[in-house]
């Protein structure tokens, strides 16, 4: 099979495009396994670093299930849009600080 490089900005660019079932089950997969040479201790803690607060989750999950029914107004349009780019900018910072983390664990730091 062949391999393609895609950076972070590319991977997130590419979920955003996933219906909102789709992009929760690949977040939920992508914790479930660590990284090379990663113990889950760390990703988890990283995860808690990084998690968005729990009203906002919430919030964003009821305004899928909103879109999903098709009974979204503009106004929460705008309010998931700005609730899942925070959530793709505490993913990319969370992406980003692993690899940092995995980087100086094989680096010897």
């Amino acid at each position: 099979m062949a391999t393609v490089e895609l950076t972070f900005e590319q991977v997130l660019d590419a979920a955003q495009q996933l219906p909102d079932e789709e992009r929760v089950a690949l977040v939920c997969q992508l914790f479930e396994r660590p990284a090379t040479g990663q113990s889950r201790q760390d990703l988890e803690d990283l995860r808690l670093q990084f998690e968005m607060p729990l009203p906002q989750q919430q919030r964003m999950s009821a305004l899928a299930a909103k879109s999903r029914a098709r009974t979204m107004t503009p106004p929460e349009r705008e309010e998931l849009d700005g609730l899942a780019n925070d959530f793709r900018d505490r993913a990319l910072a969370m992406a980003r600080a692993a690899s940092d983390d995995r980087s100086e664990k094989t680096n010897g730091r």
